[in-house]
């Protein structure tokens, strides 16, 4: 049953990394967006 765990472990935290980039980016994009957004409405 350890053997398993350990086998298993690797790829669960492989995803949990993936997942957390794609989080990490798209909040970065989301505030890239935003400040774009700001500017464009001050312009005009």
């Amino acid at each position: 049953m350890i053997e398993e765990m350990m086998n298993v472990f690797p790829f669960i935290l492989e995803e949990l990394g993936m997942i957390a980039l794609m989080e990490v980016v798209f909040l970065l994009l989301r505030v890239k967006g935003r400040g774009a957004s700001t500017k464009k409405r001050s312009e005009t």
